[in-house]
């Protein structure tokens, strides 16, 4: 029995309308791991509590709603410790070793990069972004054939007329892609400096934006972010070291994101594992704490669309890209 006392237990039907029981499990790092146990262990500790049992992953809730007040100002307490100038570390530092682990539910890999000198295309001219416009969608891309999911689902889940924001962005790619399905407005927002002369485009710092939230609670009609939140919180960018990072992330999305706006999620989905200082992946037990606060509405891999039941949480890591709705808090 969990927080909320809820037993989660799997109903199956079987010949003769015969009914089996079984308790819900995820296999983790340290074997199999029921749901109820990994609520103690993991949720409980990060602020959740399980709301419902489902497969293959438990939808949860927070124990104490934040305000997007409280949200942006416990960023505001890890960012003001970035400094450009710091080498990443190469080892999880040991005071975060459980924390980013899960306390040993996650695979733990060194795979090192430290890209705070990583090449951007500094100015996105109106002629540039014309240029890329009269392509093919498929030719001016990221991640191969991952990355034709985003024009894909900003298609199916219309972004037409609507204004947008891309989070993480070296070069626009997914702000043609935007474009050329319709938008009408897109904002790219990241840690590098941007100089954007596009009548349908606009940069923002990201630490300018996380400053003037507020001016812009609720006001985008969709958030793309596709490889770029399983990174937050590794100091592969020069970001501070922060086991929380792409949750903090994900909520900092949610306040920005009208109540009927859609989110673009792309992240790896395999066993949970953390690369350190490269990326994470994200299995049954990360994913479900990242999409607390939002309901799933579309799963794409390439161009195809995935029901949640095929997805294999394999070893072999796949860029799924989610589409999500806000669901209330």
């Amino acid at each position: 029995m969990n927080a909320s006392g809820i037993i989660c237990l799997s109903v199956r039907n079987f010949i003769k309308r015969t009914i089996q029981e079984k308790e819900l499990y995820i296999k983790t790092a340290k074997g199999l791991a029921k749901y109820d146990d990994l609520e103690k262990e993991i949720f409980v500790q990060h602020g959740y509590h399980i709301k419902h049992c489902e497969e293959p992953f438990p939808i949860l809730e927070q124990l104490k709603k934040q305000t997007c007040a409280e949200v942006y100002t416990d960023w505001f307490k890890v960012a003001k410790k970035y400094d450009p100038n710091l080498k990443p570390p190469e080892e999880i530092p040991q005071s975060y070793r459980d924390m980013f682990t899960m306390n040993g539910h996650a695979i733990a890999t060194k795979h090192y990069f430290d890209d705070r000198g990583v090449s951007v295309i500094p100015i996105w001219t109106e002629m540039f972004i014309a240029e890329l416009l009269k392509n093919h969608p498929y030719l001016y891309k990221s991640y191969g054939d991952e990355g034709k999911a985003v024009h894909v689902a900003t298609k199916a889940f219309s972004v037409q007329d609507k204004v947008g924001l891309v989070i993480g962005s070296i070069s626009p790619w997914v702000e043609v892609m935007c474009l050329r399905n319709g938008a009408k407005k897109v904002i790219t927002v990241d840690y590098y400096n941007l100089t954007i002369r596009h009548p349908q485009m606009q940069y923002y710092h990201a630490l300018q934006l996380a400053k003037n939230w507020a001016n812009y609670s609720e006001a985008f009609d969709f958030i793309v972010t596709f490889s770029s939140i399983e990174h937050s919180g590794l100091g592969r960018f020069g970001d501070p070291i922060d086991p929380l990072g792409d949750i903090r992330e994900m909520r900092k999305i949610r306040c920005l994101l009208n109540n009927n706006g859609f989110l673009f999620l792309g992240i790896p989905i395999g066993v949970d594992r953390i690369h350190f200082n490269a990326d994470r992946v994200y299995g049954q037990i990360r994913l479900a704490m990242l999409l607390e606060g939002f309901k799933i509405i579309g799963i794409f891999l390439h161009e195809e669309i995935v029901e949640m039941k095929n997805i294999k949480f394999g070893f072999e890591p796949r860029q799924y890209l989610f589409v999500l709705k806000k669901t209330p808090i």
